[in-house]
């Protein structure tokens, strides 16, 4: 059986954010992904959950999104929210932030679940004795943006404020000490509680009876 290979064209979600940042003009981050430039501030709204694949199947269902359809990422290995939080946070991929899954195995710990910073399949809260930032030790590109200047806005559901995959991959300041750029990076994460497909089989499935 033939291994599935990426393709080196095709941008990595891990490019998302230092593409935002270079087109925002903020020194120290690479342009992977062409996007205009001179930015004055930039919003990246991330759906977890979404991929190009369901939005085109469903694209009648969501025509705002549909319309605003582009290039095609890679989201990397394995495809789970810890994995994919990582490389947005961190700009990089799964073999360098090491966050591999919904649960992995760390020395001395055992198999954490990430998403509850706990142990895999129940146990206690580990943030104290297992600190997030000592188990993804890679600068977050909220905190190098902030850093360089940049203020960084981090919008996400007041559940996982604080939580231990947050301060893992998502760490960051709300403003800068100095306001080199005046800009403003905004990252959106929206959970859809039951599930996208589910979602837009619902919605389908109601916008038939209506009519």
């Amino acid at each position: 059986m033939d291994l599935p290979q990426p393709d080196p064209d095709t941008p990595h979600l891990a490019d998302v954010v230092p593409s935002v940042l270079a087109a925002m003009g903020v020194a120290g981050f690479d342009s992977r992904i062409h996007l205009r430039g001179d930015l004055a501030g930039a919003c990246v709204l991330l759906v977890d959950g979404l991929g190009a694949e369901l939005l085109d199947t469903y694209a009648e269902d969501a025509p705002v999104l549909a319309g605003l359809r582009g290039q095609a990422l890679q989201v990397g290995f394995p495809s789970t929210t810890v994995a994919g939080l990582a490389a947005v946070g961190t700009g990089c991929r799964s073999g360098q932030h090491g966050m591999v899954g919904y649960s992995f195995r760390l020395p001395g710990a055992g198999v954490v679940n990430a998403l509850r910073w706990r142990p895999h399949p129940w146990g206690d809260d580990l943030r104290d004795d297992l600190p997030p930032e000592q188990v993804q030790t890679i600068p977050t590109t909220f905190e190098r943006a902030a850093s360089a200047g940049v203020a960084v806005s981090v919008v996400s559901a007041a559940e996982f404020s604080g939580s231990g995959l947050t301060r893992a991959v998502l760490r960051g300041r709300a403003g800068a000490d100095v306001m080199l750029y005046g800009l403003i990076l905004i990252l959106v994460i929206s959970f859809l509680p039951h599930g996208l497909v589910g979602w837009f089989r619902s919605r389908r499935a109601a916008t038939r009876r209506a009519a």
